[in-house]
């Protein structure tokens, strides 16, 4: 379903791109729930580190809406070199409810997990998105403990983010990573337990 948006706005990002469908998404059978979500993320992980052979220092988790949980599941359980956050949600129920409390039975709770990602995160987030309130950027940004500066995209929706303004969107992924790139890795990182 996003292959258009990779195709579209990321060729001139100096790395590979690895994509996968989730569990009942796309051309992936089962059906679709949040431990299938996450399940996919570490699967894929790890296939990437222990089959293909690459680096965690090498890993840059790149989550949109929706994926924005997946990977801070990803990243709070096991050390990545960089989180990228497009339109990211504190939780489910904040966006359905309009609240900036947990309530019982909340799902996709990104919010919960951000004190523990030790990875430089990028948070991307358009003022007028329609899906995931732009505070929800903003709050999450804010909770990062090694936020770089974020991206907000004036009038920016959820899904027209790269359209509004594309150079200065890729510019500010290629510098994330460019950042990345030329900076030591924290020691607190290198601390972060290993996903096995």
């Amino acid at each position: 379903m996003i292959l258009h948006y990779f195709q579209d706005v990321m060729p001139e990002i100096p790395c590979n791109i690895f994509a996968y469908d989730y569990t009942g998404y796309g051309r992936s059978s089962g059906s679709p729930s949040e431990d299938e979500i996450y399940s996919d993320i570490e699967s894929c992980f790890l296939y990437l580190r222990d089959v293909l052979g690459i680096p965690w220092t090498q890993i840059v988790l790149f989550g949109r809406s929706l994926g924005t949980s997946a990977s801070t599941h990803l990243a709070a359980l096991t050390p990545v070199r960089g989180i990228i956050l497009q339109c990211p949600m504190l939780s489910l129920f904040r966006i359905a409810f309009n609240s900036n409390f947990s309530l019982p039975g909340d799902q996709l709770k990104s919010v919960d997990r951000l004190e523990k990602i030790e990875a430089p995160t990028l948070v991307i987030h358009g003022t007028q998105d329609e899906i995931v309130p732009f505070w929800h950027g903003v709050e999450i940004h804010k909770n990062s403990k090694h936020g770089v500066e974020p991206y907000w995209v004036d009038g920016g929706d959820h899904n027209n983010l790269e359209v509004i303004d594309d150079s200065e969107f890729g510019r500010r992924v290629v510098d994330f990573i460019e950042r990345l790139e030329s900076s030591a890795i924290d020691d607190a990182l290198l601390k972060q337990p290993v996903l096995i």
